[in-house]
C-alpha cells in the first residue's frame, strides 16, 4: 500500500481566499495494490504570527570594571587585551589587543578576551523557539599581512562547555587583520550552538617583526531569531478505507470562524505504508478579503525638448490593477523629482600618466609580473590619450593581471552607482572557459593582502578582458553578479576605432545594445547589494579591468593588440527634491485595470524620475505599489548654428628673412628688400619667404596693368653632370619667383621666375593683361577687385648663397601710377608691405557640391576644382628648361608650349586638402547659462597618412588654451558618420565656449580631407538664479535698541532649482 496525500480540493499552496471555507476537503489516494483500512489523517490549522529577530545579550563595553569578560596572555608577557579610550566604535570605550602604554602590540603575541560565564544559547524565550543566534561585533584592526600570507590577525573562537579548555576551541571567523582605518561590523552564525553553553573568545596572534597597532572590539551583541508563533487554533481527526488505485476526499468540517490573516494548514497520515513520501502536506492560505492596488507599468518620453519659449507638457500613462478581492476607490499619485548625479571617479588620461590606477596581479600571472598598463597617445576616444595593456604594438602573453582606480567611498545614499568607459581591443578569442568569481591578488609591494574561507575560482578565454569591482579592505576581486557563471567576459576584435562597442563574436559581452555609439555603462547597483549581503564592499570600492592572456601562441593579432581604454568614469545618482505631484482617483473592480493619463506641464530642465504611486489606505501589499520610469528635459541650444564663425591659418605669420636694408658692397648706397641673414652673410637652406605689397588693387577695368621693379640676385646654381639634361647643364638649385593673386591671397599665379645670377641691378617689367591673355585666362574674369602681388624667396636644404634684393617697386594701371616705393623711407616701406614665411592658407570654406552633405551646405577644408595652387617653383623653372628653352627673367612663365605652365607645376590638388596645413574652423557658443551640454556633429573624412589628422578642441578662455575633445585620423570609409561629446565639465563659465575643428597635415600626401555639417550643442540651462534666507537664534534681539547682547547664530540656506555648490559668507 501507498497513501499520498494530493492536495487540498478548491485551494492552492501560497495562495488567498476571501473567506475562509466551512470544511477542508483533502483528496488521497492509495497508489498501492492492496486495499488498506482505517487510515487516520490529521488535521492542524496555526495560525501565522511572526517575530522579528532580537538583542539577547548585550555588551557595550563602557564600564572600567569590567567582570564579564576577562583577559589572558598566552604567551606569557602579561601585555594582553586592555580596556581603552583610545579607539571606540560606541560610545567612548572598547578593548585592544594590546595596553595603551604600548604604541603597537607585542612580537610573538597570542592574547584573548573571553566571556567571563558560560552562555546558554536558548532555545525558546517566552515561549517562541529560537531557530538562529548570530554574535554582531564592531571591529578595528591594523595588522601585519604581505602578498599571499597574513601574519598578524585577529580571529573568534567558541569555546563548549562539553568540550571544554584552550586546545578545543572552535575558529568561527576568517583572520581580521586590516580594516583600512575604519570600523567594521561583523557578524558570526552561532546556531549550531542553539540550546548549548558556550564561551567566546577573541584573539590575536602575531609573529616576532613588523608589528603594528592591533585589533580593537566594540558593542558586542547575541542576536536571536524566532520561529513564528503559531497557536493551534483547530484540529481534527478522520479515519478511512481505500481499496486499490482508489482515491477519495476526505472532508473536515470546520465549526469555527477565524479571523482574516495567514494560517499554516497542516494535513498528514501516520500510516505505515510502502512509501512515507507524500503522507503530509504543509500549507500556507490567506484567509479572508484582500485590499489590494498595483501599478503595473508607467511610461513618459525618454526625452522631451524644452521649447524657446513657454512651457512643454510631459505626458505620463499609469497602468492601474486591482489586485484585491473587493471593488476599491484607487488614488494614484504621480510626482517628478529631479535625479541629482554626482561623479565619483573620473580619468581621461589627458594628463599622459596612469598615477591614479593600481596595479594587480593573480597567482597565475606568469609574466614576472611585467605591468604593461600606460597612458600612449597612439590613440583616444576624446582628448589625445588613453590607458593602453600593451607592449610597444601588442598585449604580452602569460597575463593575469589587473589595473583598479583608487579607493573610492560608497555614498551614503543612492538609487544607482554605474561605471562607464570607452574601449578598443583586439584579443585571439581561443576559448577555455569556466568561472569568474573571488579571486585573490596579489598587490606589488605589499598594498593588500586577503583572507576568506569560501571557494576561489576562476577561469577565462584565454585572451580576454572584463571589468571588475574589488573590495579594498577585503582584498577580493568580484566577478560580476547577476550573470552567467562566467561573467562578463570581453574578447575578439571591436575595430580599429573607439566608436565601435560591439563585439563580434563576443561570449559573454554584456554591452550588446545601448544609446551612446562609443561608451560602455554598467550598472554595478546589483552587483554592489549582491556582495554587500556577503559582507564585502561595506564601505569602499574601486573599479578597474582584468586581462587574461595565454601562456603560448599568437598575441600579435591584428597588426596591433590589447586593451585601450579612455574617459572612466563612476557615478551614482539620488533622487532630489519633489517639482511637481497630481493625484487621480479611479474605481476599479476586483480584477479589473485602467489606464491613467497625467499631463505635467514644466518649464525646467533636468533629469526627472517620475514615479506613480498606489496611496490606498488600506493596501495589504506594498511590494507592488509604485513604479518608475525617466524623463530627460532639454534644450536644443544651438542646431547647426552658432553665435559667431571665424577661420584661422596658424602659418600665417611667421617670421622670415626679409628686411630693409642700407646697402651692400656690391650694391648703391640706398634702401632696399633684402631675403638673408647678416651673420650667414645670405639667406638661409630651405627658405620659402614671401614679401607681399600691404595693398589689395581693383583691376576689374583695367586694359593695361604694369609691374615694374629693379632687382639684384645671387642664387644658388651649378654645373651637374647627365641629372635632367644630358650633358653636362647648369642647374638653378634656388628660386625667386614673382606671383599674382586674384582672391585675396589664397591662390597665387606665377608671373616669372629668378634665377642664377643677375650680374648687377636690373629692371624688370610686366604688362599683366597681355601675360593673362597668353597664360590662357580671360581678363575679364580674372581681373578682379581682389588683386595682390608678392615675392617669393625658395631655396632648397643644401648650400645658400647671397640672396635676391628688390627696389623701386611700382605698378601702373592705364597710365596712373597705383603704387611706388623706394623704401628710402623704411618706416613709410613698413606699412606699405608684409611679410613672413610662406602660409599654406586655410581652405575651411562652406561647400554645397562636394562631398553631397546631408545639408544644402557644409563645411570643407579641401581646395575647390579649378583653383590654383601654389606649388614648386623650382619644378616651374625646370619644365620651362626642357619644353621650352633656356629662361631668361623677364620672359614669362607664359611661354609653355603645352598650355600655361601653372597647370602642371602649380594646380596639383583639386578637390584636396594641401600640404603643411594647419587650419582652424572655429565655432562660438554662449554656455555660461547651461549646466549640461553634448556637443554632436557629422563628418566625413579622409586623411592620406597617421601625419596628417583633425583634431576637435574647445576654449573656456577666450581662446588663449585650447583642450583636445578628439583626435581623427584615417577615414571614415567615404561616409558621413555622426559622433557626439559631452562637454558638461566645459559649460557655464563667464565667457563664451569655442570649439574649433584644427587640421594639420605635413609635407607628404593629400586626401580629399574634412567634411563638417549639422554643428549643434544640446543641453540643459539655468536662468533661475539662487535664493538665500538668512535665520538668526535667537529670532529676537535681547538688547537695548535691537542690538544683540548675546551670541547669535545666524543660519545662511541657499535653494536652486539646479545645484547649490558653495555658500560665500
Amino acid at each position: 500500500t501507498d497513501i499520498i496525500i494530493n492536495g487540498i480540493e478548491g485551494m492552492e499552496n501560497n495562495s488567498r481566499l476571501n473567506t475562509f471555507p466551512k470544511e477542508i476537503k483533502v483528496n488521497v489516494t492509495n497508489r498501492g495494490t492492496e486495499p488498506i483500512s482505517d487510515v487516520d489523517f490529521h488535521l492542524q490549522i496555526y495560525k501565522e504570527q511572526p517575530f522579528e529577530p532580537e538583542n539577547y545579550l548585550c555588551w557595550d563595553l563602557e564600564s572600567c570594571f569590567l567582570i564579564t569578560w576577562d583577559t589572558w596572555s598566552a604567551d606569557g608577557d602579561q601585555a594582553t587585551w586592555y580596556w581603552t579610550e583610545k579607539r571606540s566604535h560606541s560610545p567612548t570605550h572598547s578593548y585592544a589587543c594590546k595596553p595603551d602604554y604600548l604604541g603597537t602590540y607585542e612580537a610573538s603575541s597570542e592574547d584573548y578576551l573571553i566571556l567571563h560565564d558560560w552562555l546558554k544559547i536558548p532555545s525558546i524565550v517566552d515561549g517562541k523557539t529560537v531557530y538562529s543566534a548570530v554574535l554582531n561585533f564592531s571591529y578595528w584592526a591594523e595588522g601585519e599581512f604581505n602578498d599571499y600570507i597574513v601574519t598578524d590577525y585577529g580571529q573568534v573562537f567558541v569555546e563548549e562547555k562539553t568540550n571544554p579548555g584552550y586546545l578545543n576551541l572552535i575558529p568561527v571567523s576568517g583572520k581580521l587583520y586590516d580594516t583600512n582605518g575604519k570600523w567594521i561590523y561583523a557578524n558570526v552564525d552561532l546556531s549550531d550552538w542553539i540550546g548549548e553553553e558556550i564561551k567566546i573568545w577573541f584573539g590575536w596572534f602575531s609573529d616576532d617583526y613588523l608589528n603594528f597597532e592591533g585589533m580593537y572590539v566594540d558593542d558586542i551583541c547575541i542576536q536571536l531569531g524566532y520561529t513564528s508563533d503559531q497557536p493551534l487554533v483547530f484540529q481534527g481527526y478522520k479515519y478511512a478505507d481505500f481499496g486499490p488505485n482508489e482515491t477519495k476526499t476526505i472532508t473536515f468540517p470546520l465549526n469555527f470562524t477565524p479571523d482574516e490573516g495567514i494560517y499554516f494548514i497542516q494535513v498528514y497520515t501516520d500510516c505505515d505504508d510502502c512509501l512515507l513520501e507524500g503522507n503530509e502536506i504543509n500549507w500556507t492560505i490567506w484567509f479572508g478579503d484582500v485590499c489590494d492596488a498595483a501599478i503595473l507599468d508607467v511610461t513618459a518620453p525618454d526625452e522631451v525638448e524644452m521649447p524657446d519659449e513657454g512651457y512643454t507638457v510631459i505626458p505620463i500613462e499609469v497602468t492601474v490593477y486591482n489586485n484585491g478581492t473587493l471593488a476599491e476607490d484607487i488614488p494614484v499619485k504621480v510626482s517628478a523629482n529631479h535625479i541629482i548625479r554626482e561623479q565619483l571617479f573620473y580619468d581621461d588620461f589627458e594628463d599622459g600618466n596612469r598615477d591614479e590606477w593600481t596595479d594587480a596581479f593573480a597567482a597565475d600571472d606568469t609574466t614576472g609580473p611585467t605591468f604593461i598598463f600606460h597612458a600612449t597617445d597612439d590613440d583616444a576616444n576624446t582628448g589625445l590619450y588613453s590607458g593602453y595593456f600593451g607592449q610597444g604594438n601588442h598585449y604580452i602573453p602569460g597575463m593575469a593581471q589587473a589595473a583598479l582606480s583608487p579607493e573610492l567611498q560608497l555614498p551614503p545614499e543612492y538609487n544607482h552607482i554605474w561605471f562607464e568607459y570607452a574601449a578598443k581591443f583586439a584579443f585571439a578569442d581561443d576559448y577555455s572557459g569556466a568561472y569568474w568569481g573571488l579571486f585573490p591578488w596579489a598587490y606589488p609591494f605589499s598594498l593588500i593582502g586577503w583572507y576568506w574561507y569560501i571557494p576561489i575560482y576562476y577561469n577565462t578565454y584565454d585572451d580576454a578582458f572584463m571589468p571588475i569591482l574589488e573590495d579594498p579592505v577585503m582584498n577580493a576581486f568580484l566577478g560580476w553578479w547577476p550573470s552567467t557563471v562566467e561573467g562578463w567576459q570581453i574578447t575578439a576584435d571591436n575595430g580599429p576605432a573607439f566608436q565601435n562597442k560591439l563585439t563580434p563574436g563576443a561570449y559573454d559581452n554584456p554591452f550588446e545594445s545601448g544609446d551612446s555609439p562609443n561608451m560602455y555603462q554598467v550598472d554595478i547597483t546589483p552587483w554592489l547589494e549582491h556582495y554587500q549581503a556577503l559582507g564585502y564592499v561595506q564601505d569602499t570600492f574601486c573599479v578597474g579591468f582584468f586581462l587574461r592572456t595565454h601562456s603560448d601562441g599568437s598575441h600579435v593579432y591584428p597588426s596591433w593588440s590589447g586593451l585601450m581604454i579612455d574617459d572612466v568614469s563612476v557615478w551614482y545618482d539620488v533622487t532630489g527634491a519633489e517639482v511637481w505631484s497630481d493625484t487621480q482617483t479611479v474605481h476599479l473592480e476586483p480584477g479589473d485595470s485602467a489606464v491613467l493619463t497625467f499631463y505635467w506641464n514644466t518649464t525646467e530642465y533636468c533629469d526627472y524620475v517620475i514615479t506613480a504611486k498606489i496611496v490606498l489606505d488600506c493596501d495589504q501589499d506594498p511590494s507592488n505599489n509604485e513604479d518608475t520610469t525617466n524623463v530627460r528635459i532639454y534644450e536644443q541650444i544651438y542646431e547647426d548654428n552658432y553665435d559667431e564663425l571665424s577661420y584661422e591659418d596658424n602659418t600665417y605669420g611667421l617670421p622670415d628673412d626679409w628686411h630693409i636694408v642700407e646697402e651692400c658692397s656690391v650694391c648703391p648706397q640706398n634702401h632696399f628688400w633684402w631675403n638673408g641673414q647678416e651673420e650667414l652673410k645670405g639667406y638661409r637652406t630651405s627658405a620659402n619667404d614671401i614679401l607681399q605689397i600691404n595693398e589689395t588693387f581693383d583691376w576689374t577695368t583695367a586694359s593695361q596693368v604694369w609691374l615694374n621693379f629693379s632687382t639684384w640676385f645671387q642664387l644658388e646654381h651649378s654645373v651637374v653632370e647627365n641629372w635632367v639634361f644630358p650633358g653636362a647643364f647648369d642647374y638653378a638649385w634656388d628660386i625667386g619667383i614673382i606671383e599674382i593673386s586674384n582672391d585675396s591671397g589664397l591662390d597665387w599665379y606665377p608671373l616669372d621666375i629668378v634665377h642664377h645670377n643677375s650680374s648687377g641691378w636690373i629692371d624688370l617689367s610686366y604688362e599683366l593683361v597681355s601675360w593673362a591673355i597668353s597664360y590662357g585666362l580671360n581678363p575679364s574674369t580674372f581681373f578682379t577687385d581682389q588683386m595682390h602681388v608678392r615675392f617669393r624667396m625658395w631655396s632648397d636644404s643644401n648650400t645658400e648663397w647671397k640672396g635676391w634684393y628688390i627696389d623701386n617697386v611700382s605698378i601702373e594701371v592705364d597710365g596712373t601710377q597705383v603704387f611706388f616705393d623706394d623704401m628710402e623711407d623704411a618706416a613709410a616701406s613698413a606699412d606699405l608691405w608684409f611679410h613672413m614665411i610662406e602660409p599654406s592658407g586655410c581652405l575651411w570654406h562652406v561647400e554645397d557640391t562636394f562631398g553631397n552633405g546631408p545639408t544644402a551646405d557644409w563645411f570643407w577644408n579641401g581646395d575647390t576644382t579649378g583653383s590654383p595652387y601654389n606649388g614648386d617653383p623650382w619644378l616651374a623653372w625646370i619644365y620651362y628648361e626642357i619644353y621650352v628653352g633656356p629662361h631668361t627673367p623677364g620672359d614669362t612663365l607664359a611661354g609653355f608650349p603645352f598650355g600655361p605652365i601653372h597647370w602642371f607645376v602649380y594646380d596639383t590638388s583639386y578637390n584636396e586638402y594641401r600640404n603643411k596645413m594647419d587650419e582652424k574652423l572655429i565655432f562660438e557658443f554662449d554656455l555660461t547659462h547651461a549646466y549640461e551640454a553634448t556637443l554632436t556633429f557629422e563628418h566625413n573624412y579622409s586623411f592620406a597618412d597617421e601625419n596628417d589628422y583633425g583634431l576637435v578642441e574647445i576654449s573656456t578662455d577666450g581662446g588663449a588654451t585650447w583642450s583636445a575633445i578628439k583626435k581623427f585620423t584615417g577615414n571614415s570609409g567615404g561616409n558621413w558618420v555622426g559622433a557626439g561629446y559631452d562637454i558638461t565639465k566645459y559649460a557655464g563659465g563667464d565667457v563664451p565656449v569655442l570649439v574649433r575643428f584644427r587640421f594639420i597635415s605635413n609635407e607628404t600626401g593629400v586626401d580629399y580631407g574634412w567634411l563638417v555639417d549639422n554643428v549643434s550643442i544640446d543641453g540643459k540651462v539655468d536662468y533661475t538664479a539662487p535664493t538665500i534666507t538668512a535665520t538668526l537664534d535667537p529670532a529676537d534681539p535681547d538688547g537695548n535698541f535691537d542690538w544683540y547682547k548675546s551670541p547669535v547664530t545666524i543660519t545662511l540656506t541657499a535653494d536652486d532649482n539646479v545645484k547649490v555648490a558653495a555658500i560665500y559668507y
